[in-house]
């Protein structure tokens, strides 16, 4: 499962920090990115791997187990 969170129309952040939080203990993924960044933030996650490197280059935010 994953869960993508929301951004508003000028792509800021809109969702609570606290749910995501409780998605990714659950051993959700939880991002959120631009369109553009989309399908490399999505194959990200299928190829398991880490949302925090990949973000790190690309840009955008996610929660996962263990880490905010």
């Amino acid at each position: 499962m994953v869960a993508l969170l929301a951004l508003d129309d000028v792509g800021a952040p809109s969702w609570s920090s606290r749910h995501a939080v409780a998605l990714a203990h659950l051993g959700i993924r939880v991002f959120a990115c631009r369109p553009d960044h989309f399908p490399g933030r999505m194959a990200a996650v299928l190829e398991g791997r880490d949302l925090h490197a990949w973000m790190g280059r690309a840009g955008g935010v996610g929660v996962e187990h263990g880490r905010g």
